[in-house]
């Protein structure tokens, strides 16, 4: 009888004839066996954010700011074909990311890297006050450049707040709390949301902006005049009540710094407009306009400036080997080299103050300050204000939605014809999720316009009053857009709107037909409504063949508002856009 344990039909591992003669013997080839199938067959899952490089291999994250700068230095510095003092080559990767958006996902350890070049030690802190999980400490931080905070505006606007050789002070342009200034409500207190100024403030989103955190800790420093922060002396009521104030003074918060530093350019005498911005994004801006009379001035609070001072930290973590340490070092040596470093000043940062080396001294030494930084904006003489902790930041993020402007919010919606189906499905979406985004201090309202214009949802706080009127519009009839827009543009007039930011967005797919007011009167009337009255136009248009947004292009632009043109399965992603600025 032959042998079961000799028929390969009966042996599913195939374990050899020779190794089934003895239970033993089969005991042992048969782990033995399933060991081998194990291994090569079962491989671990890769994660795509983890670091699987060989020791010198470094991925370092960055802010978009320096996208161009360090893809021009890796490159420079692979020429030389570095290599660790063992021989191995240095790789080094670039990953793009937002700074408070890079610090939260490092925090939380979602993005996993070997070193962060940070924007400034006020995120540094907040990402290592804030790790949860497996987020590492970031440490062994290197500088290699900074830029401060100064106001830019039109340099004929600076005389208005006292300027004097590009300085100014905070009480000449931020709202100041006094008895005349604040009107009396029936219980006598005062609403410091109705103090007018004729002069706009405007600084980027501090979520979803290179400057707008960094913005929002030099108005904090203001508020405290110049003291220490900390959570205890920004949670005293006077100190709310000013940052609440001075927020009121802002007309817009941008969805990008050149659009904060164009608007600021576009401003009229009838509206002078100051944006809080780094003397290197005023470079950038300057740079690009050329000799245009659009290039501003930058003015330095006499109070004391906030510096963004960036660095390059390595994460203090178990996949960081020695040898990533020694690359990411031999990368910060070449930032901090002279060309390096006069390549990041043309850009508008200023040299570290606090150079590593002897030698990277002398060579910050040798960089003269970019021809286009205004005259004192690099003065040393200037007070210098410490980077916010890690508990501070994380307290005017939590406290920024009380602390921010509210809105007027006045949505305009095409239901003509032509947006039967899909369109106006996605129009219908598009608005619902701005509506519920929005704070229950904001005002909201819905335009809709067909063959004529109407409003159809007047301004409220309750998002939902408004939905049941979005649900029941239906699309018919002819399109009279400019009538659309004129008629928000008359609601945002209104002066019991002067406590908010007036914001219109408009979603259609074009072709006026049935306006009463013409293109030239439109586009007239909404430039003296963003110069009056700081109105935001948006303007979505549904991107079809054949589409044709000429008319309304012109119309943004002359109220120095913005044109979106989309196809509906990307309308997401303009929308989200257009709402980082809320």
């Amino acid at each position: 009888m032959a042998d079961p344990l000799a028929d390969p039909l009966a042996d599913p591992l195939g374990i050899p004839e020779n190794c089934a003669r003895n239970n033993l013997r089969l005991l042992i080839c048969s782990l033995i066996s399933i060991l081998v199938l194990s291994l090569g067959s079962c491989k671990p899952p890769e994660d795509a954010n983890v670091s699987h490089s060989d020791p010198a291999s470094v991925r370092i994250v960055h802010g978009p700011e320096l996208r161009a700068f360090l893809s021009s230095a890796r490159e420079q510095f692979m020429v030389d074909a570095p290599k660790l003092p063992n021989g191995d080559p240095v790789r080094i990767e670039l990953i793009s990311e937002m700074g408070l958006v890079a610090a939260s996902r490092v925090a939380r350890g979602e993005l996993k890297a070997e070193g962060w070049i940070s924007q400034s030690s006020s995120l540094v802190n907040y990402t290592n006050n804030t790790r949860i999980n497996l987020g590492p400490q970031q440490d062994e931080c290197v500088p290699l450049f900074r830029t401060k905070y100064v106001v830019a505006t039109r340099p004929e606007h600076a005389a208005l707040i006292g300027a004097v050789d590009e300085t100014f002070s905070w009480t000449k342009l931020l709202p100041q709390e006094t008895s005349s200034s604040l009107k009396k409500d029936p219980k006598g207190k005062g609403d410091p949301l109705s103090q007018a100024t004729t002069l706009s403030l405007s600084h980027a989103q501090p979520h979803a902006s290179t400057t707008g955190l960094g913005s929002l800790i030099q108005l904090a420093y203001a508020a405290s005049g110049g003291a220490p922060l900390s959570v205890a002396l920004l949670k005293k009521p006077d100190i709310e009540s000013a940052l609440q104030r001075y927020q009121r003074a802002v007309f817009t918060y941008p969805l990008s710094e050149s659009l904060l530093l164009s608007k600021t350019a576009a401003a009229s005498g009838l509206r002078p407009r100051f944006a809080i911005t780094t003397t290197q994004q005023l470079t950038q801006f300057n740079q690009q306009q050329g000799n245009s009379n659009n290039r501003l001035v930058g003015l330095t609070p006499s109070e004391g400036s906030y510096y963004e001072d960036y660095q390059l930290c390595t994460s203090d973590a178990d996949w960081v080997s020695p040898g990533h340490r020694a690359a990411l070092s031999l990368f910060a040596d070449f930032l901090l080299s002279a060309p390096s470093q006069k390549d990041a000043q043309h850009l508008g940062f200023e040299p570290s103050r606090r150079p590593s080396t002897k030698s990277d001294a002398d060579h910050s030494a040798e960089v003269a300050p970019p021809a286009t930084l205004p005259a004192k904006t690099s003065s040393s003489t200037q007070t210098e204000l410490a980077p916010a902790t890690g508990e501070v930041v994380s307290y005017l993020l939590e406290a920024w939605p009380r602390l921010r402007r509210p809105a007027a919010f006045i949505l305009v919606l095409d239901a003509s014809g032509s947006m039967d189906g899909d369109a106006l499905m996605v129009g219908k979406e598009q608005f619902r999720r701005m509506l519920a985004s929005t704070s229950n201090n904001d005002l909201k309202g819905l335009i809709v316009f067909n063959t004529t214009s109407s409003l159809v949802s007047p301004l409220t706080k309750d998002s939902a009053d408004v939905f049941p009127k979005l649900d029941l519009v239906q699309s018919l009839g002819g399109s009279a857009v400019y009538d659309g827009i004129r008629n928000a543009l008359e609601v945002a007039q209104d002066s019991s709107l002067a406590p908010y930011r007036k914001m219109v967005v408009v979603f259609t797919d074009g072709s006026d037909k049935n306006s009463e007011i013409s293109l030239t009167s439109l586009m007239s009337y909404a430039r003296r409504m963003a110069d009056e009255n700081d109105v935001s136009l948006f303007i979505v248009g549904v991107d079809r063949e054949g589409s044709d947004f000429s008319d309304l292009e012109k119309v943004a632009q002359e109220a120095d508002g913005t044109f979106r043109r989309s196809a509906l399965v990307t309308m997401e992603a303009v929308f989200q856009e257009i709402s980082k600025g809320f």
